[in-house]
Protein backbone atom coordinates (compact mmCIF):
# COMPACT_ATOMS: atom_id res chain seq x y z
CA UNK A 1 0.00 0.00 0.00
CA UNK A 2 2.85 2.40 0.80
CA UNK A 3 4.40 1.72 -2.61
CA UNK A 4 1.10 2.49 -4.32
CA UNK A 5 0.81 5.81 -2.48
CA UNK A 6 4.41 6.68 -3.32
CA UNK A 7 3.78 5.94 -7.00
CA UNK A 8 0.64 8.09 -7.01
CA UNK A 9 2.50 11.00 -5.40
CA UNK A 10 5.35 10.66 -7.89
CA UNK A 11 2.92 10.62 -10.82
CA UNK A 12 1.06 13.69 -9.59
CA UNK A 13 4.31 15.53 -9.00
CA UNK A 14 5.54 14.82 -12.53
CA UNK A 15 2.19 15.81 -14.05
CA UNK A 16 2.24 19.06 -12.07
CA UNK A 17 5.74 19.84 -13.30
CA UNK A 18 4.74 19.18 -16.91
CA UNK A 19 1.62 21.33 -16.63
CA UNK A 20 3.58 24.17 -15.03
CA UNK A 21 6.24 24.08 -17.75
CA UNK A 22 3.70 23.88 -20.57
CA UNK A 23 1.70 26.73 -19.05
CA UNK A 24 4.81 28.90 -18.94
CA UNK A 25 5.64 27.97 -22.53
CA UNK A 26 2.12 28.98 -23.59
CA UNK A 27 2.33 32.31 -21.77
CA UNK A 28 5.66 33.06 -23.44
CA UNK A 29 4.50 31.84 -26.90
CA UNK A 30 7.24 29.20 -26.90
CA UNK A 31 4.79 26.41 -27.60
CA UNK A 32 4.73 27.35 -31.29
CA UNK A 33 8.45 26.55 -31.51
CA UNK A 34 7.83 22.89 -30.71
CA UNK A 35 7.50 20.36 -33.53
CA UNK A 36 3.90 19.42 -34.30
CA UNK A 37 4.04 16.07 -32.45
CA UNK A 38 5.45 17.62 -29.28
CA UNK A 39 2.99 20.51 -29.46
CA UNK A 40 0.10 18.02 -29.66
CA UNK A 41 1.38 16.21 -26.57
CA UNK A 42 1.91 19.48 -24.69
CA UNK A 43 -1.60 20.70 -25.47
CA UNK A 44 -3.17 17.37 -24.50
CA UNK A 45 -1.24 17.28 -21.19
CA UNK A 46 -2.28 20.86 -20.40
CA UNK A 47 -5.94 20.26 -21.27
CA UNK A 48 -6.17 16.91 -19.45
CA UNK A 49 -4.50 17.51 -16.11
CA UNK A 50 -5.88 14.37 -14.46
CA UNK A 51 -5.17 11.98 -17.34
CA UNK A 52 -2.64 9.19 -16.95
CA UNK A 53 0.15 8.70 -19.48
CA UNK A 54 -1.79 5.81 -20.99
CA UNK A 55 -4.92 7.94 -21.28
CA UNK A 56 -2.94 10.76 -22.89
CA UNK A 57 -1.55 8.29 -25.41
CA UNK A 58 -5.07 7.29 -26.41
CA UNK A 59 -6.04 10.94 -26.94
CA UNK A 60 -3.37 11.38 -29.63
CA UNK A 61 -4.28 11.07 -33.29
CA UNK A 62 -3.14 8.43 -34.04
CA UNK A 63 -2.84 7.00 -30.50
CA UNK A 64 0.66 6.48 -29.10
CA UNK A 65 2.01 4.33 -26.27
CA UNK A 66 2.49 5.38 -22.67
CA UNK A 67 6.26 5.31 -23.20
CA UNK A 68 5.79 7.46 -26.31
CA UNK A 69 3.97 10.08 -24.23
CA UNK A 70 6.72 9.99 -21.59
CA UNK A 71 9.41 10.35 -24.24
CA UNK A 72 7.65 13.38 -25.75
CA UNK A 73 7.12 15.01 -22.36
CA UNK A 74 10.80 14.49 -21.56
CA UNK A 75 11.69 16.22 -24.84
CA UNK A 76 9.38 19.13 -23.98
CA UNK A 77 11.06 19.51 -20.57
CA UNK A 78 14.51 19.39 -22.21
CA UNK A 79 13.47 22.06 -24.73
CA UNK A 80 12.11 24.26 -21.93
CA UNK A 81 15.24 23.87 -19.82
CA UNK A 82 17.44 24.82 -22.79
CA UNK A 83 15.37 27.99 -23.33
CA UNK A 84 15.48 28.85 -19.62
CA UNK A 85 19.27 28.40 -19.57
CA UNK A 86 19.60 30.99 -22.35
CA UNK A 87 17.45 33.57 -20.50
Amino acid sequence: MNCDMANIKKTLSAAGKHIEIIGDMMERDLIIRLPKDLRETAELRYENTQASMADLGLLHNPPISKSGVKHRLDKIVDFYEEIKAKD
